[in-house]
């Protein structure tokens, strides 16, 4: 639930407002309107709104961990040298993933993103039988199947929304 209100504030922070014509001036004449925001400059509001977001984790949300760690609910260890690489690059790729999911919810919707990301399941088992040569559960094969099915059925959606618009020969 909450990464879903956190996905709908990122489109709602990563679209600036809609510019509005502002009233007559003394002399009776308005100011020009401002163009419309560009992609690049929402997909730069989203980044903006997600760095704060970090910031705030960085500040705030190390105190839980040390309550925590001085409590003895759980320990808190720095990583081993062994470890210290493989912690680098998966910080590394979480960080290159929340990238490209910001732009992607600046860019499209939060619909089409988390149905989108609900893919890499389906995708993973598939990598898993390549790979390792592990076999799937029939329920496996259905529930990814039916992830496949609701990402068409999204994208489908979208596609027909509007659909009057469209030239008659397509």
């Amino acid at each position: 639930f909450l990464y879903a209100v956190y996905e709908v504030l990122l489109k709602i922070f990563s679209i600036p407002p809609e510019p509005s014509e502002s009233g007559p001036s003394k002399d009776g004449s308005r100011p020009p309107p401002l163009p419309p925001p560009t992609p690049l400059q929402s997909a730069l509001d989203a980044c903006a709104f997600t760095g704060w977001m970090g910031a705030f984790n960085l500040c705030i949300l190390w105190i839980p961990i040390l309550v925590m760690h001085i409590k003895g609910v759980h320990a808190f260890e720095l990583p081993t040298p062994d470890s210290l690489p493989l912690v680098l690059l998966d910080a590394t790729l979480e960080g290159a993933f929340g990238t490209i999911l910001v732009l992607a919810i600046a860019l499209s919707s939060p619909l089409f993103v988390t149905v989108g990301t609900v893919l890499a399941i389906p995708t993973s088992a598939v990598i898993d039988t390549l790979v390792n040569g592990l076999s799937c559960q029939p329920q496996s094969l259905a529930g990814g199947g039916m992830v496949v099915l609701g990402f068409l059925g999204v994208n489908l959606a979208g596609l027909t929304e509007g659909l009057e618009y469209w030239p008659s020969w397509l």
